[in-house]
């Protein structure tokens, strides 16, 4: 714990000084790398969808999230690919595609620092119609470890402004399993419709 503890502080003391750097850097490749996290985006979504949904039409995938839980399972239910064919998608097109954009979105946060939405839009005056931060959360375990010190240093200089973002990663990294990290980073438990789910509420 210790020995980790020392590696944040050390990354944060070099990253303080490398910032000016990096934030250079992005804006002046921002736009190439804004294209780069869209399709590395895009994929992510699209094929986990196509799981579901067997299509990659926008159209209709956003029109069948819109229905009410029941019809929208029962449609999915009825339209869903095969468990064999899932599997398939898993390990020749989702698991392979996780490990680069793990491997890639370490290498982008080294070099630029990280790249929230907020920083991204205010050095490059670019608006983004995603958010990067989302391709973190398919992050093969592998690399958690690396990427738990990298995103705690990005965290303390500011970098990771939205502490809800934040928290929604570390939930990831550490294993998905325990809610502390949404109930201390701007999330709550809130009663709807008679069950309890956890909301964003003080992100900022």
């Amino acid at each position: 714990m210790k020995k980790i503890i020392l590696l944040i502080l050390l990354a944060v003391s070099l990253r303080v000084e490398a910032q000016p750097n990096k934030d250079s850097l992005l804006i002046a490749n921002g736009a190439e790398l804004i294209q780069e996290m869209r399709m590395m985006w895009n994929y992510d979504q699209a094929v986990r969808e196509y799981i579901r949904y067997q299509t990659f039409d926008k159209h209709f995938t956003d029109s069948v999230e819109l229905l009410n839980d029941t019809l929208r399972e029962r449609l999915v239910d009825s339209i869903r690919l095969s468990a064999t064919n899932s599997k398939k998608v898993w390990d020749n097109y989702i698991s392979p595609a996780d490990n680069l954009h793990a491997k890639r979105m370490i290498e982008i946060i080294k070099t630029y620092g990280f790249p929230s939405k907020k920083r991204i839009e205010t050095l490059t005056n670019i608006k983004l119609d995603y958010d990067p931060y989302i391709l973190l959360m398919h992050t093969p375990k592998v690399y958690c470890d690396e990427l738990k010190v990298l995103i705690e240093a990005e965290r303390k200089i500011g970098n990771i402004p939205n502490q809800c973002e934040y928290g929604y990663i570390l939930w990831h990294l550490n294993g998905r399993n325990n809610i502390s990290y949404f109930l201390e980073n701007g999330f709550v438990m809130e009663d709807q419709n008679g069950s309890k789910k956890i909301i964003r509420k003080h992100c900022d």
